[in-house]
Parts: C-alpha cells; sequence; structure tokens
C-alpha cells in the first residue's frame, strides 16, 4: 500500500479518545470516526477495528452489516444482556474473554484506530481489572488510537485521556414509555 509523500508515519501520535456520559450518541459518533480512520487507510496502511463490549452478533443491529461490508473489522463480544441482569457471570466471562481478544489487538500494533466500544461498563462493573487495562492503553503502539466508548468512565482512565467528550441526556423520548426504533437507537 502506497502512502501519499505528505504523509509521514514516524510522526504519527496515537491518541487515547473517550465519548463517555449519560447522553445518546457515544457509539454513534465513535462509529463515525471509525469511518473517518477507514476512509485514510491507504495514508496509515492499517486496520480499523471495532470490538463491542455489550452487544452481541444476534440481535440486528444497524451498524453490523455496514461497517463490514465496508471493511471495518467488527466483534460483537457481549451478550446483550449485561444491563439486564439476565446472566452477570456469564456476562462477567464474555467480557474477560473480549479483553484478551482487545488486549492483544492493541499491542499488535496492526491497528491504526480501535474502537472499544461499551468498555466503561466491564470496568463500571468490576469485571475487569483496570489496573491492566490502563496498562494496557499506557503500552500500546505510540501511533495507535484508541476510542473507548460508554457511561460511567473511570476518572484514572479519564485522566490518562487525551481528550474525552461528556454527553449529557437532557430529554429522551424513552421517559415517555417509546420503544427503540430501528434505524435510529438500533
Amino acid at each position: 500500500m502506497s502512502r501519499p509523500p505528505h504523509f509521514q508515519p514516524e510522526l504519527a501520535q496515537g491518541r487515547l479518545l473517550i465519548h463517555t456520559g449519560d447522553g445518546k450518541g457515544k457509539s454513534t459518533a465513535a462509529y463515525g470516526t471509525a469511518i473517518r480512520a477507514f476512509g485514510h487507510r491507504q495514508q496509515h496502511g492499517k486496520k480499523v477495528g471495532i470490538f463491542q463490549f455489550i452487544k452481541d452478533d444476534v440481535f440486528p443491529y444497524g451498524e453490523l452489516s455496514v461497517l463490514r461490508d465496508i471493511g471495518i473489522e467488527l466483534h460483537a463480544l457481549g451478550d446483550g444482556c449485561s444491563l439486564r441482569g439476565q446472566d452477570p457471570e456469564g456476562s462477567r466471562q464474555l467480557a474477560v474473554a473480549g479483553w484478551q481478544r482487545v488486549r492483544t489487538a492493541i499491542l499488535s500494533g496492526e491497528y491504526f484506530l480501535l474502537v472499544l466500544d461499551e468498555l466503561t461498563l466491564p470496568l463500571h462493573f468490576g469485571w475487569l481489572d483496570e489496573a491492566d487495562v490502563l496498562q494496557t492503553l499506557k503500552d500500546r503502539p505510540a501511533d495507535s488510537n484508541i476510542l473507548i466508548t460508554g457511561r460511567y468512565c473511570p476518572a484514572a482512565l479519564m485522566e490518562l485521556a487525551d481528550s474525552v467528550s461528556i454527553s449529557e441526556q437532557h430529554k429522551h423520548i424513552y421517559e415517555q414509555g417509546v420503544l427503540a426504533q430501528r434505524g435510529i437507537e438500533n
């Protein structure tokens, strides 16, 4: 893969970005960043991947097929039940196994951008070792970019980040008893 002459990999500085808070749109914004990074793959010459810690591969989430169709790696690591408490031990085991896959991907140096969607929830629930996550993020290759999403972001993770965006909810249609609409919320 040839790179344009203006791209200087030795000057590339990886970033740690976080989208957190109780508002809507954190994952959606992260997927937009993944698409942007994928669009520049000729310049950076690396893969773009998304690891979803809560979502499963069963429910037909709108982003799954389109992101995979264009070539972005997307891995659903969860069971979709973590927040509903249907099988907390099973959800914990999936998060631990998922983190091992993510850890390997981070340290591989193969990715320009990794989106770790809803990583903050397994941290919040105590399913993952926060110190291990922080150390892995510190040990990542210098040109590797990580974007983490989810509510309840630990303070130590926000401190380590280069940029933190906090989404606030002012009003949500769910509060009126309206269910998620396919194509908007899922």
